[in-house]
């Protein structure tokens, strides 16, 4: 189970600095550094992936106050929001429909709902392994520079993080199934032509139309 201190003493052993007992010990520098920017470094890297761990489905409510101009309706984003993903079961994007994100805390469009995947800010014991890498990484390469002055270890560390978000990208592209993984598949997979001719082509970047 994974608590701030835990992540700070991970990024502290980066960088080769003695571990803490407490983030929360404002006697100590270390633990004083890592407090002043975890909270930053997690929303940061929560927001450069789509981790499977921090993605929520949810019906947004409809504010009663519709924007003055541009936009038929404005809908509250949850507390937790860091990041969209889709708007009503479409990528956010590559809908059909026009959507923009104002203030940081309302989603602005024509349509009449707003049924939202998104990436939320977590609890860290909630944290996926390599998320909880990425993050230890991150955070490490973000103290490096206040505790012992090494830029050198600042870029290396950047590029454990990056490793470690790549990582994950790979697995959750297994994960998530259908909805990203070969779209183009998937696509022609679901077309009534080809569900009424009974079987889905084996591979449907040669399939041509009768």
């Amino acid at each position: 189970m994974n608590t701030n201190t835990d992540l700070a003493n991970r990024a502290l052993a980066h960088i080769g600095e003695m571990r803490i007992s407490d983030i929360d010990d404002a006697e100590n520098k270390a633990a004083r550094v890592c407090k002043g920017c975890i909270q930053q470094v997690i929303d940061e890297v929560l927001r450069e992936h789509r981790w499977n761990c921090a993605i929520k489905r949810v019906a947004l409510s409809q504010l009663a106050l519709a924007p003055e101009h541009g936009f038929a309706r404005a809908f509250q984003l949850p507390g937790d929001f860091l990041r969209l993903l889709e708007v009503n079961g479409e990528q956010f994007g590559e809908s059909d429909e026009f959507f923009e994100i104002e203030e940081g805390a309302r989603l602005l469009t024509n349509a009449d709902k707003a049924e939202i995947r998104y990436v939320r800010r977590i609890p860290v014991v909630e944290f996926d392994p390599l998320l909880a890498k990425a993050v230890s990484a991150a955070l490490a390469a973000e103290i490096c520079v206040p505790l012992n002055l090494n830029l050198q270890m600042q870029a290396q560390l950047e590029g454990l993080k990056a490793r470690a978000v790549s990582k994950a990208q790979r697995i959750d592209a297994i994960e998530v199934g259908s909805r990203e993984v070969r779209p183009i598949e998937r696509l022609l997979g679901n077309s009534l032509l080809i569900r009424a001719r009974g079987a889905r082509p084996r591979n449907p970047l040669r399939y041509q139309l009768p």
